[in-house]
C-alpha cells in the first residue's frame, strides 16, 4: 500500500490574511458550525479547547475590529482557568494579565471555550452560555461587534 501523497498539512495558508493557520482550529470551529445548526447549546469539542487556547491571542489580534473603541477588558476564564487582558486601541492585543489587579474598565467572565468562539465571531446571543458575565464600560454586544467573525 502506498502512503497518501496529498495529505492535508498541519497548517494551511489562509486566503484572507496569507498567514499559516492551524488546521485544528478551523476543524473545531467549522465542526461547531455544523453541530450548532442542530443543537443551539453546542460547544466546541472539550478535548480541543486546551489546544485552541494556545492560538486565541493570535486569532483575536487578527479578527478584532475595534472601530474606535479603546480601553482594557480583563478576561477571567474557566476550564481551564486563565486571566487575560484585552487591550483595545488602533489595534487589539490579547495576552496574559500579569497584574491581576489591572485597571481594566470592563471585566468579562466566561468559559475558555466561549472565549475561543467569541474571538472567532461565534458568540451570538443564542449561543452564549448562561455563565457569561460582564461588568463595566463595555457590554457583551460591544465585544460581539469587536469580534464580528471572519
Amino acid at each position: 500500500m502506498r502512503p497518501a501523497q496529498n495529505r492535508k498539512p498541519a497548517t494551511y495558508r489562509c486566503p484572507l490574511c496569507g498567514n499559516h493557520l492551524p488546521a485544528l482550529s478551523e476543524h473545531a470551529l467549522h465542526s461547531w458550525d455544523v453541530h450548532v445548526a442542530f443543537d443551539h447549546a453546542a460547544v466546541l469539542a472539550p478535548y480541543l479547547v486546551p489546544f485552541l487556547t494556545e492560538h486565541v491571542s493570535r486569532m483575536a489580534g487578527w479578527t478584532a475590529r475595534p472601530a474606535g473603541r479603546t480601553g482594557q477588558v480583563r478576561i477571567e476564564t474557566t476550564e481551564p482557568e486563565q486571566h487575560l487582558l484585552l487591550v483595545l486601541g488602533d489595534s487589539v492585543s490579547l495576552g496574559p494579565d500579569a497584574d491581576a489587579a489591572s485597571d481594566a474598565g470592563t471585566t468579562l467572565r466566561l468559559p475558555t471555550e466561549a472565549l475561543v468562539r467569541m474571538a472567532a465571531g461565534r458568540l451570538g446571543p443564542a449561543h452564549t452560555p448562561d455563565t457569561v458575565a460582564i461588568e463595566g464600560d463595555l457590554t457583551l454586544d460591544d465585544l460581539r461587534a469587536i469580534f464580528p467573525g471572519y
